[in-house]
């Protein structure tokens, strides 16, 4: 059987300097890459879309092809993204082969145009549609929505429970609530929380002064740390605002910024005038260790949010998390009582800082008791062979 990935968005908007044949950062290429470490059964494919693509192009590495497709941006009430070619190519697919669709995207409109195009076609096709940023369409309307939009996510939500989701056989989700609404309407049976794995072999302790030396950090300051994109609904304001009252009090400390996003012009002119703001570009994988060790805390400040992975990578490397309450975030700290994860509003800057000098004051001693077996449960060890195991009794079903 044949496990095709999809990825249904474009990528060189978010990160122009990237290919969007081959980024390893994407959603499905982690997952496809974990699958394909752990089982040979099955032969394992990557497409995704990009607007900037002229031609379809493909290439093949550690025994998994990857395929990008061009699309087109059309207006139809809100803006979707569809490739001719891709879905003439998946048709074709269908018909001359066993396959599995795995779709990364789920409440995602340019995967519900997919998806009734696809109709007809994907009666006896076993589909899973994981969710990794979106929430139910209506619940998302209500935590970020702005009146004018509301018409958009009655639309859709229509499209999605009445047309484009009833041949999907498995859900992943990230949150107890959507895991609950959908069970009502596909089956309990048929819906799974299933957030992106921790490589708990990449993500561990490692001597702190070693790992400021190899980031060049300063031993001599205090460093806070922030890894994402930088943009408003991820409180990257906010945060701003909180490093300024710890920094007043501190004195040497450093608040250092990883990523990249459309908040990073005024971060570059903040970060000019302030030497103890620090901008980084994106980090591989491979150094993103490095960081979270060098690190006396990890500040998560996102207004909205389903199931971040930094906050736990930083955790894995035992380095203290001071996040708001959004998203997995409230799981973790109250019905899981993951420790090292601290929380607050970050709405309110002051609570957000005074809490932060707290955990710096006491960072060593948090480090050393935060415990890494409390993760196991989210290394990807264990989510892909949940996901192996969905693609067995799909396989079994079909096929």
């Amino acid at each position: 059987m044949k496990v095709i990935h999809l990825m249904l968005n474009s990528l060189t908007p978010y990160l122009p300097h990237k290919d969007p044949l081959y980024y390893d950062g994407d959603w499905h290429v982690k997952v496809a890459k974990q699958i394909r470490a752990r089982t040979k059964r099955y032969t394992i494919e990557c497409w995704r879309i990009d607007q900037k693509e002229r031609v379809p192009r493909e290439t093949e590495r550690d025994n998994i092809k990857y395929r990008v497709f061009p699309s087109t941006r059309i207006a139809i009430g809100a803006t979707i993204e569809i490739s001719r070619e891709l879905t003439k190519e998946l048709i074709k697919e269908i018909r001359q082969n066993d396959i599995l669709l795995h779709i990364h995207g789920l409440y995602n409109p340019n995967v519900d145009q997919l998806l009734i195009q696809l109709k007809k076609y994907t009666k006896n096709v076993p589909i899973i549609i994981q969710a990794h940023g979106r929430t139910f369409p209506l619940a998302q309307y209500k935590e970020i929505g702005k009146p004018i939009e509301y018409p958009y996510y009655i639309l859709n939500y229509i499209i999605e429970f009445w047309g484009s989701l009833k041949n999907i056989d498995k859900f992943f989700v990230l949150r107890d609530t959507d895991k609950e609404i959908l069970s009502k309407l596909f089956g309990e049976d048929n819906v799974k929380i299933m957030p992106m794995g921790i490589d708990m072999n990449l993500f561990k302790p490692t001597n702190m002064k070693k790992a400021q030396d190899a980031v060049g950090f300063n031993r001599s300051n205090q460093h806070i740390l922030y890894v994402g994109r930088f943009e408003k609904r991820k409180g990257i304001h906010l945060l701003v605002s909180m490093f300024r009252i710890v920094h007043k009090i501190l004195g040497n400390v450093k608040l250092v910024l990883v990523g990249e996003g459309p908040y990073k012009p005024i971060l570059q002119n903040i970060s000019r005038h302030e030497k103890d703001i620090i901008l980084l570009p994106w980090k591989s994988q491979k150094e993103l260790p490095l960081y979270y060790n060098a690190t006396d805390l990890f500040t998560f400040p996102s207004l909205y949010e389903n199931w971040p992975i930094a906050p736990l990578e930083a955790l894995a490397c035992k380095t203290p998390v001071l996040a708001s309450p959004v998203g997995a975030i409230p799981r973790w700290y109250y019905k899981e009582k993951i420790k090292g994860i601290f929380i607050k509003n970050p709405t309110k800057p002051e609570e957000f800082a005074y809490k932060a000098l707290d955990i710096l004051n006491d960072s060593r001693r948090i480090k050393k008791e935060i415990p890494r077996n409390q993760l196991k449960r989210y290394s990807w060890e264990v989510i892909a062979k949940k996901t192996i195991d969905t693609y067995r009794e799909l396989e079994d079903k079909y096929y």
